[in-house]
């Protein structure tokens, strides 16, 4: 399909591994100034690191559970959609998100999502879907705790018991807007908790976001900042970027704006 929209494919790779893909980015950065990359969430964060700063435009095939960093770019979620943003679209800049020194694409969870991310592996992904999340999150929903969590911006403070954080780069977290204002070329934060100890607590919390109503549950907090934001967790928490787990807390989350340089759609990112 790239190559009926006239662009000139060098070379055509599958990896299996993250690490032969970040091996093959590599190879090929030296060489062509476009690296289309097929994969899901995980797989772009894997990659954009090796993107950064560079004078080397990244396209997106998104082939994942969810997309949500696809959907960010505005790009449809069919291969020919995918196809035509890269032929025919427009080159942008975007900002990275980046927490304890490693660049991520779209979002940061710590404490019960980061537990689930590490439960849902690619063979579950594989045979269930997005289903995998769900079957994933039984044995965490369980079992987690809530913690005591520290949460520091610019001169501000806000300490609270929580069952997770989430601070995302981007606008998408799964398949709605974690906050309808937010954009990955703003260079901001977006930050959402909520002061909640109970499992039912949880479990609304839960529900608020799959619907997009996060904003009117009792206890939540949806802000966004151009502040880096510092996170401290007791007992520590595990952290995940974009469904692939990245160690625990504390952590030091930031925006590298414009670090990146990818063919999204033609319409204004703030407007996908």
């Amino acid at each position: 399909m790239l190559a009926d929209r006239g662009i000139d494919v060098v070379e055509a790779r599958g990896v299996e591994t993250r690490k032969q893909l970040r091996k093959a980015v590599k190879r090929a950065r030296r060489r062509v100034p476009l690296i289309v990359v097929c994969g899901g969430d995980g797989t772009l964060t894997s990659a954009v690191a090796l993107f950064a700063h560079r004078d080397v435009t990244l396209g997106v095939v998104p082939s994942g559970t969810v997309n949500s960093f696809s959907r960010n770019l505005g790009i449809e979620q069919t291969f020919e959609g995918a196809v035509d943003t890269i032929a025919s679209g427009v080159e942008r800049r975007i900002d990275l998100g980046c927490v304890n020194g490693t660049y991520f694409a779209n979002f940061l969870t710590i404490g019960v999502e980061a537990e689930i991310a590490r439960r849902t592996t690619r063979p579950l992904k594989k045979w269930l879907g997005p289903l995998a999340y769900g079957a994933a999150a039984l044995v965490p929903f369980l079992r987690h705790r809530p913690f005591c969590c520290t949460l520091r911006w610019g001169k501000r403070r806000l300490a609270l018991r929580t069952h997770h954080v989430i601070v995302a780069n981007g606008r998408y977290y799964g398949y709605r807007p974690i906050d309808p204002n937010a954009a990955q070329t703003g260079g901001k934060l977006t930050v959402f908790v909520r002061d909640e100890s109970g499992k039912v607590a949880l479990l609304t919390t839960y529900g608020a976001l799959a619907l997009g109503k996060q904003r009117s549950i009792d206890g939540a907090r949806l802000w966004s900042t151009f502040d880096a934001v510092k996170v401290h967790a007791d007992p520590a928490q595990r952290i995940a970027v974009d469904g692939h787990a990245l160690g625990k807390t504390p952590a030091r989350i930031r925006v590298i704006p414009q670090a990146l340089r990818v063919m999204t759609a033609r319409v204004p990112l703030d407007e996908t």
